[in-house]
């Protein structure tokens, strides 16, 4: 039975990868990346497009309807008419139009005031990745040149 489960987490995670990958790809073709890296380890993609999230743990009607703001192999940001507290789990609907996209799963680290909302920034966690279920950068890379 502990193996099963074990299958079915690696497969699990194996596919919000491919999510993660198909969604850089996309955000590569149709949008533009960072100039300057600034204080980041690496360049993200940047594009404004509509994103679907919700609170873990809330009703699926109580998703909100953000704007992507950036995007890298290990996280996104969007922005928020509400604030989300550092430390909160939500779930990200890359493609919000595809009926199939699964949600992926996504830790919010800053929540950062701007005039018209909030600018979360999140890391994507993976439950068969990296330690503490996040992926590493290294295998979220590799996940992005492959997919």
């Amino acid at each position: 039975m502990k193996t099963t489960s074990l299958v079915a987490e690696s497969a699990s995670a194996l596919a919000l990868r491919r999510e993660i990958g198909r969604f850089l790809r996309t955000a590569r073709e149709r949008g533009e990346m960072d100039c300057t890296r600034r204080q980041r380890a690496r360049r993200r993609c940047q594009r404004s497009w509509p994103l679907l999230v919700t609170i873990e743990d809330q009703p699926e009607d109580q998703h909100r309807c953000v704007a992507l703001h950036n995007a890298s192999p290990s996280g996104i940001a969007f922005l928020c008419p509400q604030r989300i507290p550092p430390c909160t789990t939500v779930l990200i609907k890359l493609f919000w139009h595809d009926e199939f996209s699964p949600f992926v799963p996504a830790v919010v680290r800053h929540a950062t005031r701007k005039l018209d909302g909030y600018i979360i920034g999140c890391a994507f966690v993976l439950s068969a990745g990296g330690a503490g279920g996040h992926a590493t950068e290294h295998e979220m890379s590799v996940m992005a040149r492959k997919h």
